[in-house]
């Protein structure tokens, strides 16, 4: 029975760790916010806001984001355009059950922006949607996609 004590805690403390339901991470966009403008291009500054429903920690030193921009809105739908591909890689770290803001800097040339500089500026609003995919590391490391559309002015969301 002695020797038989420990394999039971090893297996009682991974039956329990396996019954923790992980739920995915909330990842919306809060705003943009322009951080350094050039005869080129610049910087913006993306304020992601991640909302962790699970009762544990998550952990990342990693994601990926693709955000495209509405280039037109007709009676035929949106057109979009990609305004930034990259990742982030800096460790974030969300409470269990709380919310984090994380600030991810993407770099951009005026010459792939093309014409979306104008209506922007014109509107004062951005119809985005962003995705990707974060290495979360909780238990074990998992990779989690995430899927947002939305209304950024140039001074917040909408």
């Amino acid at each position: 029975m002695k020797r038989l004590l420990p394999l039971m805690l090893l297996a009682a403390t991974l039956a329990a760790a396996c019954s923790t339901v992980f739920r995915q991470p909330i990842v919306t966009l809060d705003t943009f916010r322009l951080e350094s403008i050039g005869l080129r291009g610049g910087t913006l500054v993306a304020r992601v806001h991640v909302e962790n429903p699970n009762g544990y920690d998550l952990r990342t030193e990693r994601l990926d984001y693709t955000i495209e921009v509405a280039e037109s809105d007709t009676s035929d739908g949106v057109t979009w355009r990609q305004l930034a591909v990259g990742d982030f890689e800096e460790e974030v770290r969300v409470p269990a059950n709380s919310a984090a803001y994380v600030e991810i800097p993407i770099d951009f040339s005026f010459s792939e922006m093309g014409g979306l500089i104008r209506p922007i500026l014109d509107r004062g609003v951005i119809q985005y949607r962003v995705r990707g995919r974060v290495d979360v590391e909780d238990p074990v490391t998992r990779t989690v996609p995430y899927r947002h559309e939305g209304r950024v002015t140039l001074s917040g969301v909408r």
